[in-house]
């Protein structure tokens, strides 16, 4: 079998395995004459990004680049993988030499190489040879006529473009140099014409180099230079110029200029591999074009005519890939990437690596040709015929022709019986299972069953299709089983369940109730019927654990104790029975009884503790209330505390209504009054106590009072129904009278009733009469004032208080009732005084309230603030006995800060701004005060008392006056030495002199002399403005 038939099996049978592959649109389409095979060889070793080829004298070819290097075999179409080369290179010069070896130079991994390795194809081995003088990538080469090597150009050290050329000896293993180029050069092409010169076509011009004379000379102009192109050497002598840019050219090297000839389908295309055919056509493949597409596109160009021809496209679109001619006459283009939608590039590897175009010639068929309607089928020639869709209702048949679709069972949603296939036969899809039947619709549907087919006469089931059947009520005398289903005698003391109340119930008089199985079980544990069996549903189980693991209570059972019917007033015994968890000492049983089931209301009885794990009867008793219909609760809970509704994740709780049998009640409860005791004496608020009991139950107690006077009539005082039993009696509210007969009477639920009494003395509830005689009722005073009342009761008066504001400011016990008070005490302006007498029994009474002036010269202390007027604290405007600046000087200057330094008048002194607060000197507060308390005035006594701070004993306080704030004449009016350092009070005391607005200064200085404005840095100088009388 020849290569060429064996190749186009190969192609054909790869593109039905592997599919369509992606190319551009403009090679889709299939032509309809003759054209070029196309398939994928063997899979390679590796794959080959940037890859380079020899052709090796023996037919077969070299692939070596980065590490990697391999062999492909024309006579098996396979690869076998040989030795690395002894650097990793990529864009490097690949040359097989006249004795077939192959010469690997240059390239670049992260730097630019100068060395160069030999591949020998009969060893396959990789042995270093000469290195270059420059480290280059990407360099123009060829090998001359005289098997020697061309490297010009490239890449080199800093990504520049060198011109420098070299030439390699085989000879000798060593290279020397060529000179340099006219242009630097990269990313270009060689070709050794036939008189023995090189044309050299880089992106700045075209030029010729002359192995003899190693010189290099300009052709054409900057117009004729491309890069990223195909150059190849026509039969004539010529050479074509294919890609880089957008046109294609002819150079002729006798003629030694370039004309335009025809271009490919994508004149502007870059990256793409050519070769010249033995019959002298060019064949071009591969690359990308001007909007970024990797192209599979595969054409070949006549240089007779200039023009060129469409083949089939590459299986395979790629670019930077790398193709030769075989000696077969096949051409094998290998590796390269193609691009993605997004951005980046995939490498193309394995069993796409590499692919051979046959030249073999074919005519590709017709789908009419064949017969075919739908579906894709081969066209004879690698590639494939798409022969279009089926349609509706219709499929391809595995002979790509058209065929009715018969339709499916589940695509119409049947599932029984038997249906068109819609292609002339039926479908069977099915039976249905028990339980079910076939619809008209061929849909199986639930058949539900009946009470009657179930054996039920009574209560309700499921129907088994999601509904539920009511199976009726049983007669008078009868219950409903609810297991099976069926009616059955009500055994006395049985409880039934009651749908209306909730919970399991016992009709008719009997010595027990019991619940049977109703109860067994917990929520859905179990599961408990109708849970949760509490009345109303009110209080839902616990819904944790497991049935008969943890806690459920499974019944429960009330029995009187002396075997009669249960009768109100008579003690009965609940039995509960409970499953206990395995750490039952966690476990615990409350009981509760409700006189009235319909309206419960709990009444807690006892808590019962289990003496082991699992199931056991816990019991306690009571005495049962009046009532007609009663109930017992039982909680069942995991511990917690005792609640008529726990709410514990593992807590049971279940209801009981029985019927109780209550006899007229004759016997009157008993009540006895016991607070106050009888003759007691009482005022204000008396609280009123009694005892109560009956042998039902007390319902409540009404207390009474009633004067003894004559004709009176008892008033109701309050009632209460939970013992004990109280109310508050408010004597105050009582008719005036000395003596009162307290009554208590006490009724129980048949209305039996008992009084009991006693009698109780009030005393006096009324209080004296009052007058506030002085001061008058708009009055203004000042200094001591003089407040009296006059007060009068039958009994006698005990003291007589007065207020000022609210507060007390003196208290008088006897007539005449007066007191002193301090005008200087308040502030300036209005306040309230009243008076309030209380008599001997404690009963009190308010004067009239009256309104004075506290006159403005009073003497009241004045708490100063800054003025910006005076830029100083200033007491000024209000009349005080004193004038305090609080904390409005604390510090000194900027030391502390002192706020609104220097706080003296007008700003006219600074203070010192040396040292440190509080380590330093500094004056903190200026309280200026009269001595015998009244107002500040001219002629009286006066004390400045300054808070300051000392550094030591040599620091000294000067302190002046000023009768006028308004222009100041500083008076020395005393010194005064400190006592030791820290915080401490120094004072100076000095008559006022004559002046509404006056002021005074302290100067507390460290050391120096006296003075009204010291400059020490450590001085500290305040004013303090006042107003004097």
């Amino acid at each position: 079998m020849s290569i060429r038939h064996t190749l186009a099996i190969l192609a054909g049978s790869l593109f039905i395995a592997c599919g369509a592959v992606e190319t551009e649109s403009s090679d889709t389409s299939t032509a309809a004459v003759s054209q070029e095979l196309s398939g994928f060889t063997g899979p390679m070793s590796n794959s080959h990004q940037y890859p380079r080829l020899a052709l090796l004298n023996d037919g077969r070819v070299l692939a070596a680049d980065g590490l990697v290097s391999e062999l492909y075999d024309p006579a098996t179409n396979t690869w076998t993988a040989t030795p690395p080369m002894t650097a990793s290179r990529v864009f490097h010069s690949l040359i097989t030499l006249a004795d077939g070896r192959v010469l690997a130079a240059g390239g670049g991994m992260g730097s630019y190489l100068s060395s160069a390795e030999l591949f020998d194809p009969q060893t396959k081995t990789w042995t270093p040879t000469g290195s270059m003088a420059v480290g280059r990538e990407r360099a123009l080469n060829t090998r001359l006529a005289d098997g020697r090597v061309l490297v010009m150009g490239g890449l080199s050290t800093g990504s520049v473009t060198v011109k420098s050329a070299e030439i390699y000896d085989p000879a000798t293993g060593t290279w020397s140099s060529a000179g340099d180029a006219n242009y630097p050069s990269s990313q270009g092409t060689a070709t050794l014409l036939p008189d023995g010169r090189v044309l050299l076509i880089s992106m700045y011009g075209g030029e010729l180099f002359d192995p003899a004379t190693n010189t290099f000379t300009k052709v054409g102009t900057m117009t004729n230079g491309r890069t990223d192109h195909v150059a190849t050497l026509l039969q004539d002598g010529r050479v074509l110029l294919v890609g880089g840019r957008t046109a294609t050219e002819l150079f002729d090297p006798a003629l030694l200029h370039f004309t335009a000839t025809g271009s490919p389908t994508n004149s502007s295309r870059w990256q793409a591999t050519g070769t010249v055919l033995a019959d002298g056509t060019v064949l071009l493949t591969g690359g990308y074009n001007s909007a970024g597409e990797t192209l599979a596109s595969v054409e070949r160009y006549d240089p007779a005519t200039g023009t060129w021809t469409q083949g089939t496209p590459l299986l395979q679109k790629r670019e930077y890939a790398k193709m030769v001619q075989l000696t077969t006459g096949d051409a094998l283009v290998v590796g390269g990437v193609y691009r993605i939608p997004g951005g980046g590039s995939m490498i193309i590897g394995g069993t796409q690596a590499a692919e051979l175009i046959s030249l073999t010639t074919c005519t590709p068929t017709t789908c009419e040709a064949q017969g075919k309607t739908c579906g894709t089928i081969p066209n004879g020639c690698g590639a494939t015929l798409s022969c279009g869709t089926c349609g509706a209702g219709q499929m391809c048949s595995a002979a790509n022709v058209c065929v009715c679709a018969p339709t499916t069972c589940a695509a119409q949603g049947k599932n029984c019986g038997t249906i068109p296939d819609g292609c002339g036969s039926t479908l069977s899809c099915g039976t249905c299972g028990a339980g079910q039947a076939c619809s008209a619709a061929n849909v199986c549907v639930c058949v539900p069953t009946t009470c009657a087919a179930q054996n039920r006469t009574c209560g309700s089931m499921s129907d088994g299709c999601g509904g539920t059947l009511d199976c009726g009520t049983c007669g008078a005398g009868s219950a409903c089983d609810t297991g099976p289903g069926v009616c059955v005698p009500v055994q006395s003391g049985q409880a039934q369940y009651d749908a209306t109340l909730k919970v399991p119930v016992c009709t008719g008089e009997s010595s027990s109730c019991d619940s049977g199985t109703l109860l067994v079980g917990r929520g859905p544990e179990g599961s408990e019927p109708n849970a949760p069996n509490t009345l109303g549903g009110t209080c839902a189980d616990g819904m944790g654990g497991s049935f008969h693991v943890d806690e459920s209570l499974d019944r429960l059972k009330v029995r009187s104790l002396d075997g009669g019917p249960l009768t109100a007033g008579k003690t009965v015994i609940v039995d509960a029975t409970v499953w206990a968890f395995s750490g039952y000492s966690t476990d615990f049983l409350d009981i509760y009884s409700a006189a009235d089931a319909s309206n419960p209301s709990w009444v807690f009885v006892a808590t019962v503790a289990p003496y082991t794990a699992g199931s056991q009867v816990l019991s306690t008793s009571f005495v049962l209330p009046h009532g007609a219909r009663q109930a017992v609760r039982g909680v069942f809970r995991y511990n917690g505390s005792a609640a008529p509704c726990s709410t514990g994740s593992y807590d049971d709780r279940d209801d009981l209504v029985f019927q109780v049998v209550t006899p007229v009640d004759t016997q009157a409860p008993s009540v006895s009054l016991t607070s106050p005791v009888p003759g007691a004496t009482v005022r204000g608020q008396v609280v009123l106590q009694a005892s109560a009991s009956d042998d039902v139950g007390v319902t409540r107690v009404d207390f009474y009072v009633q004067t003894n006077t004559p004709g009176t009539q008892a008033a109701l005082v309050g009632s209460d129904t939970t013992a004990p039993y109280s109310v508050t009696w408010n004597t105050l509210q009582a008719a005036p009278a000395s003596s009162y007969l307290l009554t208590a009477r006490a009724y129980d639920a048949a209305s039996n009733e008992t009084v009991s009494a006693l009698q109780v003395n009030v005393v006096d509830n009324t209080g004296p009469g009052v007058t506030l005689d002085s001061p008058l009722n708009g009055a203004t005073v000042s200094g001591t004032v003089t407040l009296a009342a006059t007060a009068q009761d039958y009994s006698g008066i005990q003291k007589v208080t007065f207020y000022v504001d609210g507060q007390a400011v003196g208290t008088a016990t006897s007539a005449p009732y007066s007191v002193a008070w301090s005008a200087a005490s308040a502030t300036a302006g209005t306040h309230t005084v009243h008076a309030v007498a209380w008599d001997v029994p404690g009963n009190s009474a308010s004067s009239q309230s009256v309104s004075i002036t506290v006159a403005g010269s009073s003497g009241g202390a004045i708490q100063a603030s800054y003025s910006s007027t005076w830029r100083a604290p200033s007491c000024a405007g209000v009349g005080g006995a004193s004038c305090d600046s609080g904390t409005l000087l604390t510090g000194r200057g900027s030391v502390g800060p002192e706020l609104n330094a220097p706080n003296t008048v007008g700003g006219s002194c600074s203070d010192g701004n040396s040292g440190s607060f509080h380590r330093d000197e500094s004056i903190d507060r200026l309280v200026l005060a009269t001595v015998d308390g009244g107002a500040l005035r001219a002629g009286t006594a006066a004390r400045l008392t300054a808070t300051v701070w000392a550094f030591n004993t040599t620091d000294v306080l000067d302190v002046y006056s000023a009768p006028s704030a308004t222009s100041p004449v500083w008076t020395l009016v005393g010194t005064v030495p400190a006592a030791g350092s820290g915080l401490q009070s120094l004072s100076v005391t000095y008559t006022l002199p004559a002046g509404s607005a006056q002021v005074v200064r302290a100067v507390f200085r460290y050391g120096g002399l006296s003075s009204p404005c010291p400059t020490g840095e450590l001085d500290d100088k305040d004013d303090l403005v006042f107003s004097a009388m």
